[in-house]
């Protein structure tokens, strides 16, 4: 989706790296008033309302703050509680899913899809599961120019439309960002573990990090402390223009979308996700990225 203006921030100091950006000294000897200057100048500049910072250090949550407003309607402050949509962060939990079902010995990454998947249109029998992740798969995108779902915008109109749609390019042969493999990786957890894909985020890593405030939903939902979500951007012919002027967005997440978008979070809630999977029989951070990590000759 679109980058919407109003948004959860979450900051992960794990390298010395970071204080690239600031001096060392500076950064050592106040490091929330060094990170507050930082995101309040990143709000000023892209006309963000309202954000909320956590920075976690060696498995620590070692700052939690919250900046301007959730609702600029009723001029409601952002607070610890405020929920944002995370939209395309929304994947992480998708990945984090199939590889702990790939840990529970239910599959494996490098598995083709049609092992798990049947009827698949014969060009996409081959596709790996890595491939999905990573966006390299070359299957046609289940979203149009404009954002929308294909079809009449349900779940079977738009798998069965597209399914008659041509392959972009030989899997793995490059990466292009898709949102059609993520659907199919929805449908792999529903079949894995024998359960909606949403039921299995939720007890696995939702309730199991103790993300009181996660949960998936969109515009539709009535939310408890829900924040606002403004964007600058509007799709002109299939093209994002940014016209500079703020305006309220309205996002619909179908059921069957929402292994790709549609999580609803705080970044207290991202915080105590991140430091779960450092201590879960599951995929830590680095392990993850070395698994999603694209193997292709180049990226575009």
């Amino acid at each position: 989706m679109s980058v919407l203006r109003s948004m959860a921030v979450l900051c992960l100091l794990m390298a010395p790296s970071y204080a690239a950006a600031q001096s060392t000294k500076s950064l050592a000897e106040a490091p929330n008033v060094v990170v507050s200057g930082l995101i309040q100048q990143r709000m000023e500049r892209a006309h963000i309302p309202g954000a909320q910072v956590a920075v976690v250090r060696h498995g620590q949550v070692e700052m939690l703050e919250s900046f301007g407003l959730a609702s600029i309607e009723h001029q409601a402050k952002t607070t610890n509680e405020s929920v944002f949509a995370l939209n395309s962060i929304t994947k992480v939990f998708t990945a984090v899913a199939i590889l702990q079902l790939a840990e529970d010995g239910k599959l494996s990454i490098d598995d083709p899809i049609s092992q798990h998947i049947s009827n698949l249109p014969m060009a996409w029998r081959a596709v790996t599961v890595r491939q999905l992740l990573n966006h390299t798969s070359g299957l046609p995108n289940i979203i149009d120019d404009h954002e929308r779902i294909i079809g009449s915008g349900d779940a079977a109109s738009a798998w069965s439309l597209v399914q008659t749609l041509p392959i972009e390019f030989q899997p793995g042969a490059r990466y292009r960002y898709n949102q059609t493999g993520y659907v199919i990786l929805g449908k792999i957890i529903d079949k894995l573990s024998g359960k909606p894909f949403t039921d299995f985020i939720e007890a696995r890593q939702f309730r199991a990090a103790g993300m009181k405030h996660t949960r998936y939903g969109d515009s539709s939902d009535i939310v408890a402390n829900s924040a606002g979500s403004y964007t600058t951007i509007e799709n002109v012919n299939g093209r994002w223009v940014d016209r500079g002027r703020l305006a309220a967005a309205f996002v619909e997440f179908p059921q069957f979308f929402r292994t790709a978008a549609g999580a609803l979070s705080t970044a207290e809630d991202m915080a105590r996700w991140l430091v779960a999977l450092q201590v879960w029989n599951a995929p830590e951070p680095a392990k993850l990225g070395r698994i999603v990590e694209a193997r292709h000759p180049e990226r575009r």
